[in-house]
């Protein structure tokens, strides 16, 4: 899925606002069908331990939301162990090893393909701010960091998947 595994730039061919549908892209760009691919579990099933912990049924919401069970695609595509990525996020880190392990950025990505808002659902559902929790775990204001490292101006973007003035609402919070 990444641009270092596939040879494909992502970000040109339309992981952003542009009407692609990026699992479409991933299915034509690794050779598997996204949409076919078995589920299979492997070790732990994290998405019962974050229901569990957080009270939302994660699963049920991807399902819902897809039409797939798109973070054990995730799992089996990329070859992490996304349950060790997941029991790292109680240090505040998720954020820093997903954007380091594929290259891109998965509450972005995850907001345009589902349709929900993620930022929000993660906040009301676990009780942090994973934006600044993300800022304190990588050293780095991260949404800053995003724009610089895609070209895009993250804020905007975000602003308009989201229908947060994250700009505004960071300099309340010190998000930023």
């Amino acid at each position: 899925m990444t641009t270092k595994a596939t040879g494909y730039d992502w970000l040109k061919l339309g992981i952003r606002p542009t009407g692609y549908v990026w699992l479409k892209l991933a299915t034509k760009a690794t050779g598997y069908d996204w949409l076919k691919l078995e589920i299979r579990a492997t070790g732990y099933e994290w998405l019962k331990l974050a229901t569990k912990a957080t009270g939302y049924d994660w699963l049920k919401l991807a399902t819902i939301a897809t039409g797939y069970e798109w973070l054990k695609l995730a799992t089996k595509a990329t070859g992490y162990d996304w349950l060790k990525l997941a029991t790292i996020a109680t240090g505040y880190e998720w954020l820093k090893l997903a954007t380091k392990a594929t290259g891109y950025d998965w509450l972005k990505l995850a907001t345009k393909a589902t349709g929900y808002d993620w930022l929000k659902l993660a906040t009301i559902a676990t009780g942090y701010e994973w934006v600044k929790l993300a800022t304190k775990a990588t050293g780095y204001e991260w949404l800053k960091l995003a724009t610089k490292a895609t070209g895009y101006d993250w804020l905007k973007l975000a602003t308009r998947a989201t229908s947060y003035e994250l700009v505004k609402i960071g300099n309340q919070s010190h998000w930023l």
